[in-house]
C-alpha cells in the first residue's frame, strides 16, 4: 500500500513480527524512538494484537480489532439480529461470502450465529488487522475459536473473486458504505473513522474502487448473477435502492436498511 500524504503509514519495528509485515504492505519500518510527523500512522504489535495508531500524538487513539471482547457474546444472546434475518435465518446455514468485510463486524455476527462465511477485503492494511484478529480469535478456544473457525479471509477484490467463483455462492452480502464521499457523512467512533482513513488512501490510489457512484451498483448485479437464493446490500434508511426493478423486499430500522434480492427459496 502506498503512502499518503495525508496519513503516511509506518510499521513499528519493535518485534519480530513487523519486518514480515512491512514487507506484505511494502511500508517503511520506524524504530519505536523515531520522530515522525503529527499525521503519519503507525502499525503496532503489542499483547492486545496488531493495532494502528497515530505516531506523533500523545493520545494515539490505538485501534485493534477484537473479536474476543464480551460485546460479541451480549449480540449473540439477543438472538433477533435484522442482519441474520435478511440473510434468511433457518434451520440451514448457507455459505455466505460479504464483499465488502470492513472490520468484519457483520460477518462475524452471521458467523457467530452458524454462517460458514467468507470475508472478503480489497484493503491490505484492513486485511492485515483483519488477519491478526481473527488468529487471536482462533487461539482464544470455546465458541470464540469455533465462530473464527467458520471465517475465512480474502484480500482482494470483490469482482475479482467473484469472476473466480466456480459454482454459484449460495448468499452473498454487501455493505457498501463508502460509496460516496460526501462531506456530511457522519462519524460513529474511531472504528469507522480509520475504516473511513484508510479506504479513502484506497481510492486516491485507485479512483475506480468498487464500492463508488455506478460501480457500486454494477456490483449488485454482478452479484445477482452470481449467487444462488439472495443478496442482501445494507444502505441508509433513506438511501436510493439500487438495482430497484430486481429487489424483492427489504427489512428496515431506524438508521438502515436491508435490501434483499430473492432468487431461489432457501431449503
Amino acid at each position: 500500500m502506498s503512502e499518503s500524504s495525508e496519513c503516511p503509514l509506518f510499521v513499528c519495528s519493535d518485534c519480530e513480527q513487523a519486518s514480515a509485515l512491512a514487507n506484505e504492505l511494502s511500508l517503511p519500518l520506524a524504530e519505536p524512538s523515531s520522530v515522525l510527523p503529527d499525521n503519519a500512522c503507525m502499525l503496532r504489535f503489542d499483547a492486545s494484537g496488531l493495532g494502528i495508531e497515530w505516531a506523533g500524538r500523545k493520545q494515539n487513539q490505538r485501534f485493534v480489532v477484537d473479536f474476543t471482547d464480551p460485546v460479541w457474546r451480549q449480540r449473540r444472546q439477543r438472538g433477533s439480529e435484522m442482519l441474520v434475518k435478511a440473510m434468511g435465518g433457518g434451520q440451514q446455514r448457507q455459505a455466505l461470502w460479504d464483499l465488502t468485510a470492513g472490520w468484519g463486524r457483520d460477518a462475524w455476527v452471521l458467523a457467530m450465529h452458524g454462517y460458514p462465511v467468507q470475508m472478503i477485503e480489497q484493503n491490505p492494511v484492513v486485511v492485515a488487522l483483519l488477519g491478526d484478529a481473527l488468529k487471536r480469535a482462533e487461539q482464544f478456544g470455546g465458541e470464540v475459536a469455533e465462530t473464527a473457525q467458520r471465517v475465512t479471509l480474502i484480500g482482494d477484490r470483490a469482482e475479482s473473486v467473484l469472476a473466480a467463483a466456480a459454482v454459484p455462492v449460495p448468499l452473498i452480502y454487501m455493505d457498501p458504505m463508502f460509496e460516496t464521499k460526501s462531506k456530511k457523512q457522519a462519524l460513529s467512533g474511531k472504528d469507522l473513522q480509520w475504516l473511513q482513513r484508510l479506504n479513502s488512501q484506497t481510492a486516491d490510489a485507485d479512483e475506480a474502487g468498487p464500492a463508488e457512484g455506478l460501480t457500486t451498483e454494477a456490483l449488485v448485479i454482478e452479484a445477482l448473477g452470481r449467487a444462488e437464493y439472495r443478496v442482501v446490500v445494507k444502505r441508509a434508511a433513506k438511501a436510493p435502492v439500487l438495482v430497484a426493478d430486481r429487489r424483492s423486499h427489504f427489512l428496515s430500522g431506524k438508521a438502515h436498511r436491508f435490501d434483499i434480492y430473492g432468487l431461489k427459496k432457501l431449503p
